[in-house]
Parts: structure tokens; C-alpha cells; sequence
């Protein structure tokens, strides 16, 4: 016969502590899904010639996107904020906003450049899964402004790039 023996300690025998959505985190969510549909719609008019077929059904997914993402950032930005990774993913959505609605090369390169300088602004402190998650949600965030700022739509010269990482 065999005896039974636990292998786990009894600290790790708990049930796990359920994840709960704020208002800000579930919108917050709902953006790191709009952001990658935007990015990809963007990229497919990147170099597409008004005569080609495609274009208009293109371009209008594009704006489709485009504003399904703004509606979504927006949401974010006026959502209540609970605790402080709130306020942390609000800041983000913010200067995602910012960024998208910057119609000049110069603007969006040097808002990019204060957003990589601001490191503290992609991570929240604390513990528990609500903070983990944040933490998570903001470094996906970090990764797909990233990918933003590659879209030529947003590229700035070279000169200008360099000027701005000069100020």
C-alpha cells in the first residue's frame, strides 16, 4: 500500500484570488484589442495607390479602426478611476491619444521620446493579480506604441528626429 503525502505546502493549497475588471482595466483591455486592428489597417494603405481597387474598401477600414480605437481610448480616459493602476492605465491611453491625434511628425516624435523617458509610466506598484494584470496590459501597451511609431504615417525625418532627441 501507498501512503499519501502532500507535495505542496499548505500556503499554495488556498483557492486562487479572482481577477476583477475595473471599469478603466476592462476598457483599457478593450484598447490593447482596437490597437493591433489599427496598426494593421494602417499598415495596409502604407503604400497604396488611389488606383488601386482596394484602396477606398482599405481606407475605410482604416477610418473604421481609427475611430473605433479613439471611441475606446476615450472611454479609458473618462472612466472613473478605482486604485492606482487606474490611474497608471489612464495616463497611458492618454498619450496613446495624444500621440494618434498628433498630425505633425515633430509633435508625434517628441511626445514618443518623453513617453519612452517616462519609464514609470508602464509600471504600477503593489501586489495581487489586479496589479499583475495592470503591469501585464501595460507592457503590451508599451510595445504597441512602439509598433505606432514605425507607421510612416508618423515617421518624422531624420532631421527632425534628431532635433528632438537633441532638446
Amino acid at each position: 500500500m501507498a501512503d499519501t503525502f502532500p507535495t505542496t505546502g499548505g500556503c499554495l493549497l488556498k483557492a486562487p484570488t479572482a481577477f476583477r475588471h475595473t471599469v478603466v482595466s476592462q476598457a483599457f483591455s478593450q484598447v490593447l484589442t482596437l490597437l493591433p486592428q489599427y496598426l494593421e489597417a494602417e499598415r495596409d494603405i502604407e503604400d497604396l495607390s488611389w488606383c488601386d481597387p482596394a484602396f477606398v474598401d482599405w481606407t475605410r477600414t482604416a477610418e473604421q479602426s481609427r475611430t473605433a480605437l479613439l471611441k475606446g481610448l476615450d472611454d479609458v480616459v473618462m472612466a472613473h478611476t478605482v486604485c492606482a493602476a487606474d490611474v497608471a492605465l489612464r495616463a497611458v491611453a492618454w498619450m496613446i491619444e495624444v500621440l494618434i491625434l498628433s498630425t505633425d511628425p515633430r509633435d508625434f516624435a517628441q511626445n514618443h521620446a518623453a513617453l519612452q523617458s517616462e519609464v514609470w509610466m508602464f509600471h504600477t506598484s503593489g501586489r495581487g493579480p489586479f496589479v499583475a494584470r495592470a503591469n501585464s496590459m501595460l507592457r503590451s501597451a508599451r510595445h504597441l506604441i512602439d509598433e505606432l511609431a514605425s507607421l510612416s504615417e508618423y515617421g518624422a525625418e531624420p532631421e527632425a528626429l534628431a532635433e528632438v532627441m537633441l532638446a
